[in-house]
């Protein structure tokens, strides 16, 4: 059975490959999966999100994103709980580029996430 920090991992390396495989997420995510988004510069309200709505808002990226990539520079993993800060970056298809900073929170739970909170500080775009 993968750690906690392995599954955390993996689940990155789907959202940064822009995948669309629902099965490849579910053996990740709990059917039960919140991601809450804490307010930022590209969504002043924050907003929670559903496994559903999750999988509808990476449909959403492929269509703005020509490619991303996040960099975890630093993980710890207590239990079934797992901290990443990572720098993001991402290049629009109209060829702008963002960079942002997260520091994300995720909790596990019969080897699955559960819950992600995740605090992404942008920089400014231009």
């Amino acid at each position: 059975m993968p750690t906690p920090l392995e599954v955390c991992r993996r689940f990155i390396n789907l959202v940064e490959t822009l995948n669309l495989d629902v099965k490849a997420y579910e053996e990740v995510l709990d059917p039960a999966f919140v991601a809450r988004e804490f307010p930022n510069a590209l969504n002043p309200r924050g907003q929670s999100r559903s496994f559903a709505d999750s999988m509808d808002g990476m449909k959403r990226a492929t269509e703005i994103l020509g490619s991303q990539n996040y960099q975890v520079l630093h993980a710890a993993a207590s239990g079934d709980r797992v901290y990443l800060e990572i720098t993001w970056n991402g290049t629009l298809k109209n060829g702008k580029s963002l960079t942002a900073h997260l520091c994300q929170a995720y909790e596990l739970r019969a080897g699955r996430i559960v819950n992600l909170r995740t605090y992404d500080c942008y920089e400014p775009i231009g």
